[in-house]
């Protein structure tokens, strides 16, 4: 791994900007990423032409990580203020389920409004995650607490959209956590 991945207890801050209006997919914060091994190696930009075409099961299939979906709605459209937050593990399990979702998921978040700007801050520090936003009407502190979260030790941070959501951010800090 090279000085573009990062161990140990992180906090990740950023300014974020939904510039889209579709009620569906999901944006991404990935924490700690790695390949889960053969051709998709620990470090991920080995591979990247791979990932070219943006196809979720080149991620969720072949990577190890830690991730927070937010500005979710699904597959289905849905009200501005219907979207969730979602803490999974990747891989898939190998039922091909996202057994490894954390509870509790996020819905009605009535965050990540389009064009308003909201400041994130995640913490990762050992088997805990919490996710801050603040938007101009709104806060929120998302949190949890889970031996999948520990297992993620080592990786690349990233972000991520599906098709037809678009973000503008700025400000974007790794920092270790001192505790």
């Amino acid at each position: 791994m090279d000085e573009e991945s990062v161990s140990g207890s992180r906090k990740i801050e950023y300014e974020t900007s939904r510039l889209d209006d579709v009620n569906r997919w999901v944006n991404i914060l990935y924490i700690q990423a790695t390949g889960k091994g053969d051709e998709f190696t620990t470090d991920i930009m080995d591979w990247a032409d791979y990932c070219r075409e943006p196809r979720m099961a080149h991620y969720f299939n072949n990577m190890n990580l830690l991730h927070v979906s937010y500005a979710a709605f699904g597959k289905e459209g849905h009200g501005p203020d219907e979207g969730y937050l979602r803490c999974r593990r990747y891989p898939k399990a190998d039922d091909g389920s996202f057994s490894q979702t954390e509870k509790p998921d996020s819905f009605h978040t009535g965050l990540f409004h389009t064009v308003e700007t909201y400041h994130v801050t995640a913490i990762k520090n050992g088997d805990r995650l919490f996710f801050h936003v603040q938007g101009e009407a709104k806060q929120t502190l998302f949190s949890w607490h889970s031996i999948l979260i520990v297992e993620v030790s080592q990786g690349r941070i990233g972000l991520r959209h599906m098709w037809m959501k678009s973000a503008r951010y700025e400000n974007f800090t790794v920092s270790v956590l001192r505790v």
